[in-house]
């Protein structure tokens, strides 16, 4: 009976280890299945965040050139996608909406390392971004000291927007006085542009007088660091201004005007002399940082948003 206890004991518990054998190579086979779903979702996930990343940069990047040059934009965004080590041939861009919105659609793939145990290689990580171009109810910093009456604008029309003594009636241009009053924060202004910010619904004194030998210095400031033209400037060029449009400019001496938008004007030349103190140029679409809004009118300033 005892041999009996004792052979019955051992193969009982030799039984048991087979038994714990397979139970452990069962647990380690689900944990590392674990381990591999762990390891590389997490490696997914990464790729898809950076991947988005790279794609709401590509199509901010883009927007800035909408709606004047759509095909720019197309060219920004494929820059940044590269600069992002994004293929072109796993980008799709889309310019819509009478070209206020740009769409960036990409596609990576992700090689797995431990999931290949569970029979899975890769997976693909697509995203979408777009971006939308739309009227600025404010401008942060910036703005010229001189103000434009609401009207239609022509983009790319030769236009005078500031006149010399004796033809201000003709075009409803004038000086307006932001941060104070004076030639010197005038001067200042028209130079560097004012640091603080303006929006829809501020109102402004409009300045006195004529300027004129504020405007020769800026002038003559603006041809010393920027040399291009309206056919060569790039998004940088100090000779792109931001102006303000007002609700009216038939006011005699200093009144306050209510500002209605935003415009946006390339400075082509100017002089000032005595009391014919002139600045010539063309109004242009440009986008700048700001408020974005879709309810004001445009008048070619405009602001970004990812809207997706």
């Amino acid at each position: 009976m005892k041999a009996f206890n004792k052979t019955y004991t051992k193969e009982y518990l030799s039984d048991e280890r087979g038994a714990s054998n397979i139970l452990i190579c069962l647990m380690i086979t689900v944990i590392m299945g674990f381990a591999a779903i762990g390891v590389d979702t997490g490696l997914y996930v990464i790729e898809k965040i950076r991947l988005s990343n790279a794609t709401d940069a590509a199509a901010l990047a883009g927007a800035q050139e909408l709606p004047a040059k759509p095909q720019k934009a197309v060219q920004k965004a494929y820059e940044y996608c590269d600069l992002n080590l994004i293929p072109r041939e796993a980008v799709e861009i889309l310019i819509t909406e009478s070209n206020t919105r740009i769409q960036i659609s990409s596609t990576k793939t992700v090689d797995f390392t431990f999931a290949r145990i569970l029979g899975v290689d890769k997976a693909d990580v697509s995203v979408t971004a777009a971006a939308k171009v739309g009227s600025i109810s404010a401008v942060y910093k910036g703005t010229r000291p001189l103000a434009i009456e609401q009207r239609t604008l022509i983009y790319g029309e030769s236009v005078t927007l500031k006149y010399g003594g004796g033809d201000g009636s003709n075009g409803n241009f004038m000086g307006i006085a932001l941060g104070g009053t004076g030639a010197s924060i005038f001067e200042d202004n028209l130079m560097y542009g004012y640091k603080g910010k303006i929006k829809l619904g501020d109102t402004f004194d409009t300045e006195t007088g004529n300027m004129s030998g504020s405007i020769s210095k800026a002038m003559k400031y603006l041809d010393e660091i920027d040399s291009s033209t309206y056919e060569t400037y790039t998004r940088k060029s100090a000779r792109v201004w931001t102006i303000p449009v007002v609700n009216s400019m038939e006011v005699n001496g200093r009144k306050l005007v209510l500002v209605v938008g935003f415009a946006a004007f390339f400075v082509e030349s100017g002089s000032g002399g005595g009391t014919n103190a002139t600045i010539t140029g063309r109004f242009i679409e440009f986008t700048d940082n700001g408020d974005f809004s879709q309810t004001i009118k445009d008048y070619g300033l405009k602001a970004i948003k990812l809207v997706q």
